[in-house]
């Protein structure tokens, strides 16, 4: 019941602090994730913490399977997945967490999909580790 609530909670000030991004005209800088050829896995590394966040857009067909798995010291970093279509929510199971399966599907059918990683606390590094296949 407690896990719920923290959950809801994240979601409410995640989904806000997107609304006001979307507001106020500033477009959240994401970098497009991108698989070398002939590769279905990409790894990056990066820092995030309360106040910065990293972003990552990328693109798959409905239908296909993609596997996240973050690792951060001490578990400072959680990441959220949701098909980047206006007002979608977030994929099943992608909220606020370090490891996500499953498949593929937006309302749009586009194929566009984010995952974005933040920090629970300062100074979280973090290697996110994705496979769609």
């Amino acid at each position: 019941m407690k896990k719920i609530t923290i959950a809801k909670k994240i979601t409410t000030v995640f989904l806000l602090l997107m609304m006001l991004t979307a507001a106020s005209g500033v477009r959240a800088q994401c970098s497009r994730l991108k698989f070398a050829k002939g590769r279905t896995t990409a790894v990056i590394n990066g820092k995030v913490d309360k106040s910065k966040h990293a972003c990552y857009d990328l693109h798959a067909r409905d239908g296909q399977r993609m596997t996240v798995h973050l690792t951060s010291p001490g578990k400072r970093a959680r990441f959220y997945i949701a098909p980047n279509d206006y007002d979608a929510d977030f994929l099943d199971g992608a909220n606020g967490v370090t490891d996500w399966e499953g498949e593929l599907g937006s309302a749009s059918g586009s194929g566009n999909f984010r995952i974005v990683v933040d920090g629970q606390r300062a100074g979280a590094t973090f290697t996110l580790e994705v496979t769609i296949r």
